[in-house]
This record gives structure tokens, sequence and C-alpha cells, in this order.
């Protein structure tokens, strides 16, 4: 079997560990989220005039878990995540015990526990690589070695967008990463192709489709090898509107 072979193997194995989530031999697929709150409260203290000697005090607590609700920022591995769960739920006297797979995404929604979107590319690729003991961490590929176990946090869209080698839509292939922009050209949102049964799919957390969280959609490409996703789409732009804008793009990261 070649590198990327087993590289793509061992990614699908790990999404299926987001999409069936094991708590207490329950499954429940991983819902989206995103840090956004952080940033946002920032904001909003330093307009009223609350010193960063304080704010920063006040997001230890939630580094501390004293608080229950967003913690690790949706950039968990599956046992994080299962692990969160279990602490929340013994925090709110919620009996996983009874519960079913929805009610457990249910309280993961309300306790601001799930992954976004360059939290589940990169859990993906760096579960794989270190499976095979590939030759560079890929923290080093995406130039965050200084971070070391805290570089999942800074891998960001934008850090795969800049270590990646952006490809046309005809020479799309396994591993390959789907990335999006706003209207600035900001990098916004990103999935990773894998391969399934001969077939490519677009794995991804989202909440601008239906059910939102990790989601695997069969890529397809017309005549003219315009691509698109067997999805229902809630949110967002079509992908035909955003080809259009130049607003998504493939890129390919260097892992020969």
């Amino acid at each position: 079997m070649s590198l990327a072979l087993d590289i793509n193997s061992l990614c699908l194995e790990r999404f299926n560990d987001y999409d069936n989530l094991l708590i207490d031999g329950k499954r429940a697929r991983v819902p989206y989220f995103i840090n956004l709150i952080q940033a946002d409260l920032t904001t909003e203290m330093r307009n009223q005039g609350i010193s960063d000697e304080l704010i920063k005090g006040v997001f230890g607590v939630f580094g501390t878990e004293k608080i229950p609700f967003g913690w690790n920022k949706g950039k968990g591995t599956p046992e994080q995540i299962s692990d969160a769960v279990r602490k929340v739920a013994e925090i709110y006297g919620y009996d996983l015990s009874i519960a079913t797979g929805e009610g457990i995404r249910n309280l993961m929604r309300m306790c601001g526990i799930g992954i976004e979107c360059s939290g589940l590319v990169y859990n993906l690729l760096d579960y794989a690589l270190k499976k095979i003991e590939y030759k560079k961490d890929l923290r080093v590929m995406l130039g965050l070695d200084e971070f070391k176990n805290r570089a999942v946090y800074r891998a960001g869209v934008g850090a795969f967008a800049r270590n990646s080698q952006k490809i046309e839509f005809s020479s799309v292939e396994p591993l390959d990463l789907l990335l999006t922009k706003s209207e600035e050209g900001e990098y916004l949102h990103m999935g990773i192709v894998i391969e399934k049964n001969k077939e490519l799919y677009l794995c991804q957390a989202t909440n601008s489709i239906y059910p939102d969280g990790v989601n695997m959609s069969r890529l397809t490409f017309d005549k003219q090898d315009i691509p698109d996703v067997e999805t229902k789409r809630v949110l967002g732009y079509p992908w035909k509107t955003l080809i259009a804008e130049n607003r998504l793009e493939f890129g390919r990261l260097d892992l020969q």
C-alpha cells in the first residue's frame, strides 16, 4: 500500500471516531464549535476599559476548566472530547447511562464541546502521520514547531493555506485540502478530501449544513471539472458562487 493510501485510510479511521464518538456505550456525532467567544469577549472588555491583565485572568479561569464551557476550544481529539463530555455531565448531574446519542449531542452544544474545521483536519492528519511514524511532524510542516503540543490551537485555515500548493480542480486527489475565503480574501473554512470505496468525499466540520458538525459528503465534478458536494446547505454560499468569485480553491500539502 502506498504512503498516500496509508494516510488516507488512517484519516478515514480517525474521522469515524468523530462521526461516531463513543461515550458510555452511546454514539454521537461531534457537533460544530468554534472558539470565537474569547475574541468577542476580549473586544467587549477592552471597550469597557478593562485592562489586559484582568482580561488574561478571566480567560485563565477557562484554562483551568473551572467553567464548564468551551473546553479544548474546538480543537480536541475524540478522546479529549469524550473526557470533556463525561466531566461536564458530572458537573450538571446529567446521567449518561440513560442518555440518547442526540441528548449527548445537545449537552455538547450547550457546553461548547465540539470541533471546528481546521481542528478536524489537523487532528485527522496528525493522527495518521504519527501512526505511520512519518518523517516530519505536522506542526513542523505548518511552521508551528515552536508551539509544540499547543500547535493545534495555532493551526487555523490560514496556516494550512500558507503551507499548501494551490492545485487545479481537475487535479484533485485524496488528502487535498478544500479552502474557502471571505469577500475580503481571508481564509475562513477548510476540509480534506478522503477516498472511500474508490470515490472522493469531503470531510469537514461546519455549521453551514444540516446536521451541523462533522460531515462526510460525496465530492462530484461536472464535465468542466467544476466541483460540488452532496449536502443539505442551510447557511453560506453555494460552491458555484464561491468559484465564480474566486473564493474556493484546493491546496496540496507536501506528503511525499
